[in-house]
């Protein structure tokens, strides 16, 4: 076998080691930024699993390969392998490693390993390597680099993705007359040159969380400056359903208000278009100023994932250690494709083991372990017939997005932008208190929604219940009667909301989003209130 083809970058940046491992592992914006021109594909398997192929056309000839899926310790390493189809080239494999530099900063370590198809092909690939990759590569990097220099206050918008294309003549002159309707303000001018510049992608789904926290300004101001736009066509409007793994949007309410039923093909799981947290709101150009071409992928890049701390390709027999720097909280384990319920993870201050072994047979086993945090190790063994990915991720609500209830009720504007028919019409609103608890799995889940007798309206997705009450007493006297040692709740009193799907009733709105958040950062046997 040929000799691999080695390439190795040393880095030091003043970034703090979270920032430079989450600009580096951005591998949507760094292969732009490279000029690499790649493509992906992904295809479901049977067992749930997924497959990403890509490609790039060289010298006339087009070379695929198998992307497999990231391996990562965030925010100390990460690694990317590629088995090609074709071509004289074998395998590639990218890693980086990032560790504290004295004095602060980081140090960011990087590597290039290529194995040629056979001995014949190493001078050719070496060949190639020199000419074209490694020097894009090398500026690709000292363009991470050079961004983590830079204080982020001063830019926000900057970024390796670069600007958007240039408005054309027609498209720059409706933009200057859509925006002159709008009250005069710091924040407009920050959204016209937003529009003007920012890249594609972040355009794609703007946020208003997202663009309140680069903009340094109240979130309701954002929010309203975007609904106001999009009343008078500057910007759209779209309702995502969000993977629940990857927190990634794959899918999105058709015209009717309608919701597909798709699974995630990164992650192999279904979708869930009647759970509350799965519904998020993104504004994106009106066509009459941009025609956005971005597609959104889920690629498994730990960038995209930022609540994934872990994950690792196993095979069967196989084990590894997931150990990694963890705060205090709750987390998950899970595989892809899932293989039973996800195992809970208790993190926090004052527990004295440091080390949890899982087993996966026919579920992860055991369901439920405490650890302290910066634990020495966390062995997973995969016990079954079937290769897994297993992810070691905390339980969080998804980050910089808005839900859709949330935001209905915060905003009732919205309704007249949205579909007339399917989800949105059918809500009615009113004050209570909203219950989530986490259970162990599906069936501990069911068994809770039966003991919540006294609730108005209960709703089962996975292992998590949502419940709405009438009062606080109510709810107090089920969850006193309930163990919850082995839960998580979260309770918050506020605006809910009800929506009928099909045949279910679907509690949505602030106080169920507070109630979930608060669910999250609760402990077992603690009941968590939102503020």
């Amino acid at each position: 076998m040929a000799e691999p083809i080695r390439f190795e970058y040393r880095y030091e940046t003043r970034a703090d080691l979270h920032r430079a491992f989450r600009a580096m592992s951005d591998t949507d914006a760094f292969n732009r930024a490279a000029n690499a021109n790649m493509t992906f594909t992904q295809s479901p398997n049977a067992d749930g699993s997924s497959v990403t192929t890509g490609s790039v056309s060289k010298l006339g000839m087009t070379v695929r390969w198998q992307e497999r899926p990231f391996s990562f310790r965030a925010p100390h390493w990460f690694s990317i392998r590629r088995d090609f189809d074709n071509g004289p080239a074998a395998r590639m494999t990218a890693r980086a490693t990032f560790s504290q530099r004295p004095g602060g900063g980081t140090v960011i370590d990087y590597s290039l390993e290529v194995l040629a198809r056979n001995a014949i092909f190493r001078p050719v690939v070496n060949f190639d390597l020199k000419r074209s990759l490694e020097p894009a590569l090398r500026r690709a990097i000292e363009g991470v680099v050079a961004q983590l220099e830079q204080d982020v206050e001063l830019d926000p918008e900057r970024s390796l993705l670069g600007p958007a294309p240039a408005l054309k003549q027609r498209e720059a002159a409706r933009l200057v007359e859509l925006v002159s309707e709008l009250a005069p303000s710091q924040l407009r001018d920050r959204m016209l040159l937003f529009l003007r510049a920012a890249p594609e992608r972040e355009q794609h789904s703007m946020s208003p969380i997202t663009l309140a926290q680069a903009w340094i300004a109240p979130l309701e101001d954002v929010a309203q400056l975007f609904i106001d736009a999009a009343t008078i066509g500057l910007l759209a409007v779209r309702v995502d359903l969000l993977c629940p793994a990857c927190l990634v949007p794959k899918a999105m309410l058709d015209e009717q208000g309608r919701m597909p039923e798709v699974h995630c093909e990164s992650c192999g799981i279904p979708l869930d278009p009647s759970y509350p947290e799965g519904l998020a709101l993104h504004f994106f150009p009106s066509p009459s100023i941009r025609t956005l071409r971005v597609k959104n992928e889920c690629i498994g890049s730990p960038h995209k994932t930022p609540q994934i701390v872990a994950q690792e390709a196993v095979e069967p027999g196989a084990e590894v250690d997931l150990a990694t720097t963890l705060r205090a909280g709750t987390y998950q384990l899970r595989t892809m494709p899932a293989v039973g319920p996800a195992a809970l993870i208790d993190v926090r201050d004052g527990e004295d083991t440091k080390s949890a072994a899982f087993t996966l047979r026919g579920s992860l086993q055991p369901q439920l372990a405490r650890l302290r945090p910066e634990p020495t190790s966390i062995p997973f063994r995969n016990a079954s017939e079937v290769p897994v990915v297993v992810v070691l991720e905390r339980l969080e609500p998804p980050r910089r997005v808005l839900s859709l209830g949330r935001m209905l009720v915060e905003y009732p504007a919205l309704r007249k932008l949205l579909p007339a028919t399917g989800f949105i019409s059918s809500m009615s609103t009113f004050l209570g208190v909203a219950v989530a608890i986490r259970a162990l799995s599906p069936d501990a889940a069911n068994k809770v929604q039966s003991a919540l007798r006294r609730a108005r309206l209960t709703y089962v997705s996975d292992s998590v219940v949502l419940a709405v009450y009438a009062d606080g007493e109510r709810s107090h006297e089920d969850l006193r009667e309930l163990d919850l040692s082995t839960m998580l709740v979260g309770v918050c009193e506020g605006t809910i909301s009800e929506s009928t799907i099909g045949p279910r009733s679907v509690p949505v709105g602030p106080a169920i989003d507070d109630a979930y958040a608060a669910m999250c950062s609760a402990g077992f046997g603690r009941i968590g209130r939102a503020p």
